[in-house]
């Protein structure tokens, strides 16, 4: 049987993409993954993305979309572009096995950007453990706004060229080191996408721990 698990995601499509996007985002607008920050290099919000022919989008956590307005209003009037809402559903594919719509690889298993609607085949505790084992956080949930490289290199490029943030986020890479780093833990009072490990019988989650 397919392991699948519907995600809470919000996929906008996006208009006039590379004059929008660009030059403010970390990352390149050919990788999978993306960030919006501020000039503190602290995320505004991190996201997938992905190209249809012509079409750009961009795969959000919906309670951030105000949040992502508000930061790029004043670009899209500038370049008018849109970002406009999509019916399109967002499943993470555990096992990297459906051949549906668009998809887009992770640490282990891919996202499935597709109109159809899939079942749910694991519960919301196999999908957090399995997201632990294979250390995959999730914006909203196990990060908000901590500056980018507390959390990941993957959401950017140290040689794209400007972005907002750039600065900041180029000086800890090449000159010290990110404070803190988002890693899996065990029994710490901190820790969000908490699950008990059936195997150890730990508790299991996220934390920010000292970068030693």
């Amino acid at each position: 049987m397919e392991r699948i698990y519907r995600l809470d995601k919000l996929v906008l499509k996006i208009t006039r993409a590379d004059r929008l996007l660009g030059n403010v985002t970390s990352n390149t607008l050919d990788a999978d993954r993306n960030a919006l920050l501020d000039r503190f290099g602290k995320i505004i919000v991190t996201f997938e993305q992905f190209r249809k022919g012509e079409e750009f989008f961009i795969i959000i956590n919906p309670k951030f979309y105000g949040r992502l307005m508000a930061a790029i209003e004043k670009y899209m009037k500038l370049v008018k572009a849109e970002a406009g809402k999509t019916k399109l559903k967002v499943y993470f594919d555990l096992d990297g096995k459906i051949r549906e719509g668009i998809a887009i690889p992770q640490k282990k298993g891919q996202l499935v950007i597709t109109e159809k609607e899939l079942e749910t085949t694991v519960s919301d505790e196999e999908f957090t453990l399995f997201r632990l084992k294979n250390n995959i956080p999730l914006h909203g949930i196990d990060y908000d706004s901590e500056m980018l490289l507390n959390v990941s290199e993957d959401y950017v490029s140290y040689q794209k060229g400007c972005f907002v943030g750039q600065e900041i986020i180029a000086r800890v890479h090449h000159k010290s080191r990110p404070p803190k780093k988002l890693a899996v833990a065990a029994d710490s009072v901190d820790m969000t996408s908490r699950v008990k490990d059936p195997r150890t019988g730990k508790e299991l989650g996220f934390a920010f721990a000292e970068n030693k």
